[in-house]
């Protein structure tokens, strides 16, 4: 049966005959078809000749009405056109998909928490944390061996509350030099010591990432950025806290719950 298929002549479609089905053909795209089940499901096929087989066979696009009847063709359309051009579209997505999972293994923020889990906490402490962000309270200490680095938390701080929130999408061979300077030039203007803080972390994890292979990096964006043209030289910290400052502080952080009072 072909009919020029419509959304109403989709739902009206009846269940087939218990244990049987049937098909009914789109008089729009030669080759679009419509599986009816004896459940009523409606499955959109595509029946034609693919490469590399010498009989015509069916390949599943969709179930309506998840995949609407437009998507439909226009996803039997785009495999008709490869088809000419002797290409299978089995082949073709599942080279898109390789091609998708790696650009998401590839963005900024993956690269990011991956920097903190394998160099700066270590898994154990990372997964700990994590699991604890969700399930535990917020004073809880982690009882996971220590961190890989006795500055942890600071890291932490910055690469999730400065860096991912500004990249965590972006892929990361597509973060520019210019845009890490001006991000470093604008903090420098209120917080300079800050601001070589973060170039420091954001020079070493790009460092890190390069050297693991991984990521797409072939270079460094942060390389050529030295904080004593882009920020200034560094201020002389020649002052010491007092006893009754010592005293104050050490107070502050007895009374300030895991993580900050560490």
């Amino acid at each position: 049966m072909s009919l020029t298929l419509t959304d109403r002549k989709l739902r009206a479609l009846k269940p087939a005959p218990k244990g049987g089905r049937y098909e009914v053909h789109d008089s729009v795209i030669r080759g679009l078809r419509v599986r009816v089940s004896d459940q009523g499901s409606r499955i959109f096929v595509f029946r034609t000749r693919y490469p590399g087989s010498t009989n015509p066979t069916r390949r599943t696009l969709g179930e309506y009405p998840s995949m609407t009847l437009e998507a439909a063709r226009e996803k039997a359309d785009e495999w008709r056109k490869l088809i000419k051009r002797g290409i299978d579209p089995s082949v073709q997505e599942a080279d898109e998909r390789r091609v998708e999972a790696q650009r998401d293994a590839n963005k900024f923020g993956v690269m990011a928490e991956d920097f903190l889990r394998k160099k700066v906490m270590g898994a154990r402490l990372y997964d700990e944390i994590e699991s604890q962000r969700e399930n535990a309270p917020a004073d809880r200490k982690p009882t996971a061996e220590a961190p890989l680095e006795r500055k942890w938390l600071e890291v932490a701080r910055v690469v999730r509350g400065e860096l991912i929130l500004l990249w965590r999408d972006r892929p990361a061979t597509e973060i520019t030099r210019r845009e890490i300077q001006d991000v470093i030039e604008a903090k420098a203007e209120t917080a300079p010591a800050q601001a070589r803080n973060i170039l420091a972390i954001i020079k070493r994890m790009f460092t890190w990432a390069l050297h693991t292979d991984r990521y797409g990096l072939h270079a460094s964006p942060a390389d050529a950025l030295k904080p004593t043209i882009i920020i200034g030289e560094k201020a002389s910290g020649d002052r010491v806290l007092d006893d009754k400052e010592l005293f104050a502080l050490l107070r502050a952080a007895a009374r300030t719950p895991y993580r900050s009072g560490l």
